[in-house]
């Protein structure tokens, strides 16, 4: 864990790579001085280590579905509810295999239906946006920060939605650390 740092982890079906990019671009667009750092569902051959207890000590939990609900998902789910954690739920217009359909039927979530990554990116920064602002005294954030969240989240109102593709470049999808201005301005990192 990274001190002063804000937390996320996204549990996602393999296939959605992109998407993951999509999550890790709007969280690096955030006005913020804190720093991020970003956990995921670990992939085919990827250490687990200690990614559940990432997902209880989250300050963002993200659930990303998309043709298929596999077995880490459903035990980083398990533990994110039984932790008090309320899922930012969004899952893939798309055709879902057996155990999907299950988990859109059995898990009572407010899902948001993407058809493309680009409305991933206008529902999942719209909804960061009003976390971040309900929730900006239990973050540590200043007035500078809740001010420059607060005309973020005006200029989202203003936007077209739907511009802009979003390949992946390989950039953002991966768990990692964001460093927050403060530290890369003065050159800490």
């Amino acid at each position: 864990m990274v001190l002063g740092a804000l937390s996320l982890f996204v549990s996602s079906s393999p296939e959605l790579q992109v998407e993951r990019e999509v999550i890790g671009r709007v969280v690096a667009e955030m006005p913020l001085t804190h720093g991020w750092e970003i956990g995921h569902t670990p992939r085919a051959g990827e250490s687990t280590g200690t990614h559940l207890d990432q997902v209880v000590a989250s300050d963002v939990y993200v659930l990303l579905l998309g043709h298929d609900f596999s077995a880490p998902m459903g035990a980083e789910v398990n533990r994110a509810l039984l932790g008090g954690q309320k899922p930012l739920a969004y899952r893939m217009l798309c055709t879902y295999s057996p155990s999907a359909l299950d988990a859109v039927r059995s898990l009572s979530m407010d899902w948001q239906v993407f058809p493309t990554p680009d409305q991933l990116h206008r529902l999942f920064r719209q909804d960061l946006l009003r976390a971040l602002v309900q929730q900006a005294t239990a973050f540590g954030l200043d007035m500078n920060e809740l001010q420059g969240l607060l005309r973020t989240a005006q200029q989202q109102v203003e936007l077209e939605t739907g511009t802009g593709a979003h390949e992946s470049r390989g950039e953002a999808g991966d768990s990692g650390v964001i460093l927050g201005r403060e530290v890369w301005e003065k050159g800490l990192a």
